[in-house]
């Protein structure tokens, strides 16, 4: 998910461009796509020449971060009711399978919402766990 700086719209996925406004997301853009900083200076590309795009919604913006962060600790506070309530015995195994489920698609709506680097970051991480914990790989 990307935030545009230029028309304020939210973008499904990881686009080069606003779906909205059509405004480059990682820079100021070309016609054929190269993608330069986002210095208002500039006129034309560094790598064809072609004149640049006068819209940018490039930036930074913690949107997505603190939407994500939301998300998750939603579904943390749900998962911990949702087992504090499987104490009791007669709804112990309903709790504790919806605790599951509500975290799992928590966890998958967050790292949608997040940059790919932070899911590719995460899935590294926990291969390496697994690595360790389960000895695969190459042993010598």
């Amino acid at each position: 998910m990307r935030w545009c700086k230029n028309c304020g719209k939210v973008n499904n996925g990881w686009p080069v461009r606003c779906r909205h406004c059509t405004a480059g997301l990682d820079g100021r853009l070309c016609k054929r796509g190269h993608v330069n900083p986002i210095d208002p200076g500039l006129a034309f590309c560094g790598d064809c020449g072609q004149p640049l795009d006068r819209k940018c919604g490039a930036g930074f913006s913690a949107k997505p971060y603190l939407l994500a962060a939301f998300v998750l600790a939603c579904a943390g506070l749900l998962c911990l009711g949702l087992f504090v309530l499987a104490q009791r015995p007669e709804a112990a195994p309903m709790s504790i399978i919806l605790a599951l489920i509500i975290l799992v698609v928590g966890v998958r709506f967050a790292f949608q919402i997040l940059p790919p680097w932070a899911g590719n970051l995460v899935r590294d991480a926990f291969n390496f766990l697994l690595k360790l914990v389960l000895g695969t790989g190459n042993k010598r």
